[in-house]
């Protein structure tokens, strides 16, 4: 890679958790407001990466984040396709310290949505709290 540069790709410390490029994720990706296709999968993939690792309210602290589609009531519901559950993402500082002013490789095209989009904004964004 070019100097300078840090890759992003899964698997690794800053890859997207959400991998909504099987079609099992349609309801998923619907369920950000995005299209069941493959570009609307991730669309809503890199939706569920900023909803994960934006900074949370003051005071708070995100410990486990889970995404799925459920159906039904409290009572009696049933999970549809897949449901991700995941740790608590990478802090703003940790995002500041390792990523502000570097480029950042992943695999996603040019012209499509990509989670190093959000960690390049986080990174080098004086006004992100």
């Amino acid at each position: 890679m070019p100097p300078n540069t840090v890759s992003v790709t899964r698997p690794g410390k800053w890859g997207n958790p959400f991998d909504f490029r099987s079609s099992d994720c349609c309801l998923l990706a619907l369920s950000y407001g995005c299209r069941g296709d493959r570009r609307g999968r991730q669309e809503a993939s890199v939706k569920a990466f900023r909803e994960w690792v934006e900074p949370p309210a003051p005071g708070k602290k995100l410990v486990r984040y889970e995404r799925g589609v459920r159906f039904g009531n409290d009572e009696k519901n049933f999970q549809v396709g897949p449901r991700f559950v995941v740790g608590p993402p990478p802090t703003l500082d940790a995002i500041r310290a390792e990523l502000a002013g570097k480029n950042l490789a992943c695999f996603c095209a040019l012209d499509q949505p990509c989670h190093a989009d959000v960690l390049l904004e986080l990174a080098n964004d004086p006004g992100t709290l």
